[in-house]
């Protein structure tokens, strides 16, 4: 399936074009606090999904990122900018994001918040009280795109979530479905809906599974490994590495 995103995606921090969606959806809804926040920050500018904002268009930034070692180095990289570094593990109990804003005295309307903690980003998306206007979410790009599926919270192995579930979560809280890149689904107040009339917002025709493997077992008890309509490898029963 041929991915579908905004033709004006570019990078300059971020990873896949997300830099230069996030800039035409605030030319179309406009900015209100100029406020943004992004958990899994890392240094600040790896692969960032806020860095061009506070980097080059004066925003205010709370950036949030639990390693430590990472953290220092975002410390050095945020320089005199607007940007406030916290040295948390995000999660829904005290450590909450609403929590953090509160703690923070920050009443504004945050315009956008990304979220990238390569686990539990489902939960925190469920969970968050807050309603940015924009939300950049991460999901695991090796899950079938169209399964609702989630991993529990806390649990260790990291696998994160499908496009699916995140989407299901956006209309919950009334977002839409704006853009999917390789690796996140990026949604907005569903009230501003109709200033996207000339963009497609299928999901069925923004979703990608490229990096999704299906294995299919044949009579005979052997089983292919199947991407993209391909066959990539042969693999034999109980073999599965």
């Amino acid at each position: 399936m041929e991915q579908n995103k905004p033709s004006d995606a570019f990078n300059h921090f971020s990873q896949f074009g997300e830099d230069g969606i996030i800039q035409t959806i605030f030319q179309i809804i406009g900015t209100e606090s100029k406020i943004c926040i992004e958990f899994g920050a890392s240094d600040g500018l790896f692969c960032s999904n806020t860095a061009y904002l506070w980097g080059f268009q004066n925003w205010k930034a709370i950036l949030i990122e639990a390693d430590q070692n990472k953290f220092n180095e975002l410390k050095k990289n945020i320089g005199n900018f607007n940007c406030t570094p916290i040295c948390k593990y995000i999660d829904c109990e005290e450590n909450s994001v609403d929590n953090i804003l509160k703690n923070l005295k920050i009443t504004k309307t945050v315009d956008l918040i990304s979220i990238d903690i390569d686990g539990d980003d489902y939960h925190i998306f469920k969970n968050m009280k807050i309603s940015p206007r924009v939300v950049i979410c991460e999901y695991n790009p090796t899950l079938p795109p169209t399964f609702d599926i989630y991993q529990e919270y806390h649990n260790q192995e990291n696998i994160g979530c499908s496009a699916a579930a995140l989407v299901r979560i956006a209309l919950e809280k009334d977002y839409f479905l704006v853009a999917i890149t390789e690796t996140n689904c990026i949604f907005v107040q569903k009230k501003y809906r109709e200033k996207f009339s000339r963009f497609e917002l299928d999901f069925q025709k923004l979703i990608t599974d490229d990096l999704v493997k299906y294995i299919a077992t044949s009579y005979s008890g052997k089983t292919r490994n199947f991407r993209q309509k391909k066959i990539c490898t042969l693999l034999y029963q109980n073999s599965w590495i």
